[in-house]
């Protein structure tokens, strides 16, 4: 009853001439604002890619597309200190083994319909990389569960009509070299079914992401991401 009588005040204080200034400062007093955290969602934007397949006007399939590169796993590792309060030490620890992984496997997470499973063998649209003129085949495709930083990383693109996949590569070939070699400006995912194909291409990163410094741990963090983040 009381935030009605503060909703109608508040309608009525609008309502008068003169009166703009004050008003988003009274709100502010009587209406606790949920304090926010930040990241940086252009960041995001080169790493989430999203691709529709359409049959003429029918859509045959809609997948999105996130690549844990250095940059992602850096966001997330922010996105996790600033969460748990972690110290600068404890921040930096927990930053370079998200870095660690990256030593060893391209991993992304992929969002396909319910309807659309990636994980059956055989299935109806295989995933690859193609890199150069060589293409790699995925060596593990698993349904996993995004923890909160995840979920606002991928913000208003998850919902739940979709499901989550994590498809990763081994980093190097059989023959133990490095599959994106530093002339290698961009990398190609790929998803192919018996009829269609769509693929999806990501910047490679020219440096790998830097350790955080005690400012950065401290930053204030975005949780209530916006459409298309």
């Amino acid at each position: 009853m009381k935030e009605l009588r503060h909703l109608a005040l508040f309608i009525g204080i609008c309502a008068l001439p003169g009166c703009d200034g004050g008003v988003s400062d009274w709100v502010n007093q009587t209406f606790e604002q949920g304090k926010t955290h930040q990241f940086d969602k252009k960041l995001v934007k080169k790493y989430l890619k999203s691709v529709r397949v359409y049959d003429e006007f029918n859509t045959v399939a809609l997948f999105d597309v996130l690549w844990l590169s250095n940059d992602i796993r850096t966001t997330y590792a922010l996105l996790h200190g600033d969460m748990n309060g972690l110290s600068r030490e404890a921040a930096n620890a927990f930053l370079r083994r998200q870095l660690k992984a990256n030593d060893h496997f391209l991993t992304f997470y992929v969002l396909s319909a319910h309807d659309i499973p990636l994980n059956m063998t055989p299935s109806l649209w295989n995933m690859y990389l193609k890199i150069g003129e060589k293409t790699y085949s995925p060596l593990e495709v698993k349904v996993v569960e995004f923890n909160p930083e995840y979920r606002a990383i991928f913000g208003s693109v998850l919902t739940n009509h979709k499901r989550p996949y994590e498809v990763k590569f081994d980093r190097k070939d059989p023959d133990g070299n490095e599959i994106v070699p530093s002339s290698v400006k961009t990398i190609s995912f790929n998803l192919s079914s018996p009829l269609y194909y769509a693929a999806v291409e990501f910047p490679v990163e020219e440096q790998a992401a830097p350790i955080m410094q005690q400012e950065e741990v401290a930053a204030p963090i975005v949780l209530n991401d916006e459409k298309g983040a």
